[in-house]
């Protein structure tokens, strides 16, 4: 990348839209390194089972029911380390779509916007 001069007028949207791109990039070169999944599963584990000793401690402090609010009582499985990274994984990928889109949109408007002015 090129450097700049103070006295050279730099290209906000340009330099901000590189930025992402190189964030991006660097995200699913992270998320396709084998240590860091692992590493990601143990955190996310250790995570949800940190989340499971406050939610339980939490819930102590209710009053206790035979029913969820849906009347049948039932109760979500325990999500797994590898599952949730899975979704975290999806998340990203949905995220990424989504900015990728948002981009094209923001790129229609300001063509739209110079063709009316």
């Amino acid at each position: 990348m090129k450097a700049h001069k103070m006295t050279e007028k730099i290209d906000v949207e340009q330099l901000s839209q590189k930025y992402i791109e190189l964030w991006q990039n660097q995200l699913e070169k992270a998320l396709s390194d084998p240590l860091l999944q692992k590493s990601g599963y143990e955190m996310m584990a250790q995570f949800q089972e940190m989340m499971k000793k406050n939610v339980s401690s939490t819930a102590s402090n209710f009053p206790q029911s035979d029913q969820s609010e849906t009347g049948t009582g039932a109760t979500a499985p325990p999500i797994d380390a590898v599952t949730v990274a899975k979704l975290v994984g999806s998340l990203v990928e949905r995220i990424t779509a989504c900015e990728k889109r948002l981009e094209q949109f923001e790129s229609f408007f300001r063509s739209f916007q110079s063709k009316a002015s």
